[in-house]
């Protein structure tokens, strides 16, 4: 029986033995994989460390790029604003020194227009011809030397309304018909309308009569012979709507957001060169009444404006 225990211990110490060897070589390749997944881990951490490195060092670039980008367009800014005060300092010497020189002409001229007026009424038939160049000539500068001083008078604010409480539809339709002669020597085709016999307004006389009178004879000169103008004059939900449109050549895309710019000038099939003054100073007159206006043409078909 001792034996048989012997025999049991020895054998069972062999069991832990073996036991032991297995757990320490399973351990040993547990750490060997371990080892080789903390390697590979750490390998995969380096590269992304190092790809990351690239990206802030590309991103460094960037930034330095943008940094010197944004100082360029400080400057280039600085250089615009600077030429911009510069016009605008040219441009008020301009209009100072030509609103002096048309206070110096409006006299001569009003003093030029009288007499000859009374040459054409009453001098020889036979001169009326140089007469009346002599006259519409200077009637053309006196409306030029008013329209840069009705200009320069708005750009500095010393243009304030006298507003009279009036029955809009005659007064306009008194504007209207002064263009009768015109039209039937051209043989256009001259509309009023209204929808409503009588609109009382507050406006000032004096100005809107400008505004008219400009926005019809633009019409006349962009308008072929035998062609058609339309002047309406609506009351929309107790506003003034007046609309002028013709038949004319129309307002290139490209000029349609510029005519109301000071000297922009047209293409006139009369071929009379204007001053580029009119619109822009309509723009204002209407603006200083609370309105609006706006502009719609098509080529070939004509232009409307509202």
């Amino acid at each position: 029986l001792l034996w048989v225990r012997v025999l049991i211990a020895l054998l069972f110490v062999i069991i832990l033995i073996i036991a032991y060897r297995v757990r320490v070589r399973h351990y040993k390749q547990n750490q060997i994989v371990l080892r080789q997944k903390v390697e590979e881990a750490t390998q995969e951490l380096t590269n992304v460390n190092k790809l990351l490195e690239g990206h802030i060092e590309d991103l460094s670039s960037k930034n330095e790029l943008l940094k010197h980008q944004n100082m360029t367009l400080e400057n280039q800014s600085e250089k615009i604003q600077s030429l911009m005060e510069e016009l605008k300092a040219n441009n008020e010497t301009k209009l100072r020194f030509f609103t002096n020189i048309s206070h110096e002409l409006r006299t001569p001229l009003t003093l030029i227009l009288g007499p000859a007026k009374e040459l054409l009424n009453t001098g020889k038939k036979e001169n009326n011809e140089a007469y009346k160049v002599i006259l519409d000539n200077a009637s053309r500068l006196l409306r030029t030397v008013n329209q840069l001083l009705d200009f320069r008078k708005l750009e500095t604010g010393n243009t304030h309304l006298r507003v009279t409480k009036t029955d809009i539809i005659p007064f306009f339709k008194d504007i209207f018909d002064s263009f009768h002669f015109l039209a039937r020597k051209r043989q256009i085709d001259y509309c009023f309308i209204t929808d409503h016999d009588n609109i009382l307004g507050l406006i000032d006389l004096e100005k809107m009569e400008k505004v008219l009178m400009n926005l019809i004879s633009n019409a006349f000169k962009f308008t072929l012979d035998e062609g058609e103008i339309r002047v309406q004059v609506l009351n929309r939900n107790q506003n003034l709507e007046l609309v002028i449109s013709d038949s004319g050549q129309g307002i290139k895309e490209g000029d349609r957001d510029k005519i109301f710019d000071l000297y922009f000038e047209g293409n006139a099939f009369s071929g009379d060169k204007g001053t580029g003054l009119g619109l822009a100073i309509i723009k204002q007159l209407v603006e200083l009444h609370h309105g609006s206006i706006d502009v719609e043409s098509v080529i070939g078909k004509g232009t409307k404006m509202v």
